[in-house]
């Protein structure tokens, strides 16, 4: 196996995410230790295939560190519970990964969907991901839909993550 210095940082941090998990909770619930790790490098394997160069696995990873930080707070306040501590994660983890090419399942032949029903877009293969920002959090709600949203091996709700990922829109809607 060719390794590299994303392939490194990718496989330390989501270790890092699991080994965090098993500092707040123990061995509660261990499977949400495993799944945090793994969908960590599932979403920072992705991200590290896109050309954006501000929504990459760097950003991903600072905003899931900080995210982290808070359900720490929370968690040590008494109010978080392994699964929602895997859903958040999974959110954080996934809130950008609508910029890359080739996550959703409609997307291929230069088109990307939407993440809007079948929809697509015709893209540039000239321009960077960039060009799908319009789409990116509709897209990563799809993409947390099509991997999550059935026949789970752990018990994550994908309505739930894909709340949790709307609230990242920007700028906020009117209504």
């Amino acid at each position: 196996m060719l390794y590299n210095f994303k392939y490194l940082t990718i496989n330390r941090f989501s270790k890092s995410l699991e080994d965090d998990y098993k500092g707040a909770f123990g061995a509660l619930e261990p499977i949400y230790g495993n799944y945090v790790n793994w969908i960590g490098r599932l979403a920072l394997e992705n991200i590290a295939n896109s050309d954006m160069l501000y929504h990459d696995i760097e950003h991903t990873m600072l905003v899931t560190t900080v995210g982290q930080q808070i359900l720490l707070g929370k968690h040590l306040d008494g109010g978080v519970s392994p699964r929602e501590w895997a859903h958040f994660l999974t959110a954080l983890l996934c809130h950008d990964i609508g910029y890359v090419r080739g996550v959703c399942r409609l997307d291929g032949n230069g088109v990307c969907a939407t993440g809007v029903g079948t929809e697509t877009v015709a893209l540039d293969p000239e321009k960077t991901d960039a060009q799908l920002t319009p789409y990116h959090v509709d897209r990563g709600k799809q993409f947390v839909q099509e991997r999550f949203g059935s026949n789970t091996l752990v018990d994550i709700d994908a309505e739930l993550v894909c709340e949790y990922i709307e609230m990242t829109r920007f700028p906020v809607p009117a209504d």
